[in-house]
This record gives structure tokens, sequence and C-alpha cells, in this order.
């Protein structure tokens, strides 16, 4: 449920927004041709990139290149669901290029795949000056929208030490490379669904069950069962961790799904077979 959403805009481009939610769960994200920065002022979320995972609680902030994502609300179980409550700058390239006369962009090897970082002052006297212009945007005029722009920029390039300006916007908008395998690895113990994990590949879920196929000789269901049954098993016989966190540590949903399957997998409920 969508509880405020508001955006201001430069030159018709999203830039700055702020957004309040719960009981949404899961859903895609897609950095097509924008980067973005994101302070998270409540709630917990992980957000899934192509190759691993970004756990962020409150005050946290979060830095993303050009990408496929999925943001996924966290909730304790048998609490009511918080109020997740964001603030994000988005960054697009030819607007950037306009605000720093930024000639080509040097080659950098740097990536920022969900990358968080720590609230430092400068970074929290930033939210707090952003927080107030979104509360009030008749105050926020267009000269300090672009300056607010600039400033993060170069708050960013300070605390990342990044060479330049346009070293740090080189690795936002250069796209990542990956293998198909690194992003299943990534992903094997992960509650996403393969539409979701089809999206990191940028693909189809037609195109990812062949590439699946074809790298693994097996369908997805079988395989991700196989592992997780098998990373189960393991933390079994290593661990004194309770059966329900070992089964949600391996990637089932539910304690009755990991209990039938163990079963006919091995034989006996995973509790038997800790005791044999």
């Amino acid at each position: 449920m969508i509880l405020h959403h508001s955006a201001i805009e430069i030159q018709g481009k999203r830039v700055f927004e702020r957004l309040q939610f719960k009981n949404i769960g899961s859903s895609p994200k897609v950095l097509e041709n924008e980067a973005c920065f994101m302070f998270l002022l409540s709630g917990n979320m992980n957000v899934f990139g192509p190759t691993q995972v970004t756990a962020l609680k409150r005050n946290d902030c979060l830095l993303s290149q050009c990408g496929q994502y999925v943001f996924e609300e966290v909730q304790k179980p048998q609490e009511e669901a918080p109020i997740v409550d964001m603030v994000g700058i988005f960054f697009h390239l030819d607007l950037l290029k306009e605000l720093f006369e930024t000639g080509p962009l040097p080659s950098v090897s740097k990536a920022y795949l969900a990358y968080r970082m720590d609230e430092d002052v400068a970074l929290n006297h930033y939210k707090q000056n952003i927080i107030h212009y979104m509360d009030h945007p008749a105050a926020f005029s267009k000269e300090m929208q672009w300056l607010k722009l600039k400033e993060i920029l170069l708050i960013l390039a300070q605390t990342e030490q990044a060479p330049s300006v346009a070293h740090l916007l080189s690795s936002l908008f250069t796209p990542a490379e990956y293998d198909f395998r690194e992003v299943i690895r990534g992903h094997l113990y992960s509650h996403l669904s393969l539409e979701q994990l089809a999206g990191l590949c940028n693909m189809s879920l037609a195109t990812f069950k062949r590439h699946f196929q074809s790298h693994y000789n097996t369908s997805p269901a079988l395989y991700f069962r196989e592992q997780r049954l098998a990373n189960a098993e393991a933390l079994l016989r290593t661990s004194g961790n309770p059966i329900s966190e070992i089964a949600a540590a391996s990637g089932f949903e539910s304690i009755a799904t990991f209990n039938r399957q163990f079963k006919e997998r091995y034989g006996k409920s995973p509790s038997a077979y800790r005791m044999r």
C-alpha cells in the first residue's frame, strides 16, 4: 500500500522522490538509463542485485548504478509491517554532463551494484535539507534543485575518494558485466521468483529457462530444490540452529514445504535426521 509519493523533475526527468509504503512485499526496479542514491528513513529492506543481496536498515544509504534490481521490504514474523520511508535522488547522465560540463567519461572498474553506505555528517545534513524541500516544494526553486543535485555528487565523490566527479559518474553509468552462473550462485538461497531472477539477468522468463537448461542441464525448479536441500542438510549436521532458521537460510519460504521436501529427499524429517 502506497502511503505517500512525491517527486520533483528537472527538464521533465524525475530527480528527487519520496516514497512511503507498507505491505508491498517485493517489486522489481529497473534503472535503465539512470543511477540512484537513496536514503532509507525508516523500515528495513533487502535489495537484490544481479550477484548479491544488500540488507538495509534505518538510516542506511544506497548507491546504485544502472541495472536491474528487486527491492523487498523486510518484516519480522508476527509483527505488524513497518512503514518504509525513503528519499531517492536519480542521476541522469545528460543532466549531469550539462551540470558538470564533463567531456568523455574516463574508464573505471569500480562497480556500485546496490552499494550500501553509512550516513556520515555531510550526508545527514544533505538529507535533512532534501526532506525540508520535499515537504515544501514551493521553496525548492529550479536553481536550488540544480545546486542540490550537484551537491550530492560532490559529497559522494569525496566520500568514495573518487579521483573526480567524472570517475564517479563513469562508474555509475558503465554497464556491469556478469556471468549467468554468477547470478545463479548469488541467489541460490534467495526468495526470488523465476520471473525476478530473469529480470536480474535482463531476460524474459522463456529466455532465462533456456539459458538455465543449457548451463545446468536441468530445470531451475529441480536445481534450486537440490541445492537448497543440500545446504539445509549440511547445516543440520554442522550447526545447532533451529530448524526454522535453517529452512529460511536455505531459501525455503515455509517450514511445511521444507519438511516435506527434506523427507522426500533424505527419507527422514529434519528433526529425525539431526537426531540420527
